[in-house]
């Protein structure tokens, strides 16, 4: 009995059958030059991929399939995120004179109700998979976030991450520590992440015996592309003496 994998209702295309006729592709029209030592484009890649599948390809699925590196960057399109400072939307500053800072939220993140008590304010990027949450939380006795060492600082999951960048940053004569973290395979990432692959950037600071900390949350074939936004927006932050 023949199982047709290509059966699909309207509207709907099994990501099976997407990554199935990836390999058609690549084999039928030999997008990957031999020993892949050219770089492809995106643009053309797409719309051959586009012409077999019948359907419009994301991204997302896309990098996930065949990878971001395997591209020219040049033959990649800017997504707003990628734009210039000057070229971006505007954005609203959000003062919190209870806590002493202030930070600009693109006027294209959305306002979200808090899932956690710990945490001040959440916002997610409208039409996209990006979110930012505000935590505070007692610094215990702590002045300073190079005091606190990172097994504390991520606790109780700490041995379950993968820290890949870490730095001490001076603002406004405040210390912020920025980390750039994925969940190591396991029980904890199945939890939070379900079926997606995530990546994370943090920024902690400790002001006033509060420890604040803001995570920036984004698919992990995206986030390169949008780090220089979630860097624009940690840029913006202003403390009050």
């Amino acid at each position: 009995m023949a199982i047709n994998l290509f059966h699909r209702k309207q509207g709907s295309f099994p990501i099976i059958s997407l990554i199935i006729l990836m390999v058609i592709f690549v084999l039928t029209f030999n997008v990957i030059p031999e020993g892949f030592a050219a770089k492809l484009d995106y643009k053309k890649y797409k719309k051959r991929l586009e012409e077999v599948t019948g359907r419009n390809c994301t991204r997302a699925e896309i990098f996930n399939i065949v990878g971001r590196d395997a591209f020219d960057p040049a033959t990649i399109p800017k997504q707003p995120s990628d734009k210039p400072a000057d070229d971006r939307l505007e954005a609203k500053t959000l003062c919190s004179h209870e806590h002493g800072f202030s930070i600009d939220i693109p006027n294209d993140w959305a306002k979200r109700k808090p899932k956690q008590p710990q945490t001040l304010f959440s916002f997610a990027k409208m039409g996209a998979g990006q979110n930012l949450n505000i935590n505070v939380l007692d610094a215990k006795g702590k002045a300073s976030i190079k005091q606190i060492p990172l097994q504390q600082l991520f606790y109780p999951f700490y041995e379950s991450i993968q820290i890949i960048e870490k730095k001490y940053i001076n603002k406004d004569g405040m210390f912020l520590l920025t980390c750039i973290y994925e969940l190591r395979n396991g029980n904890l990432k199945k939890r939070l992440e379900g079926a997606h692959n995530l990546k994370y950037l943090t920024a902690s600071w400790i002001k006033d015996q509060k420890l604040f900390t803001i995570t920036f949350t984004d698919s992990k074939a995206e986030f390169g592309n949008n780090l220089p936004a979630f860097k624009n927006i940690l840029g913006s932050i202003c403390f009050e003496k």
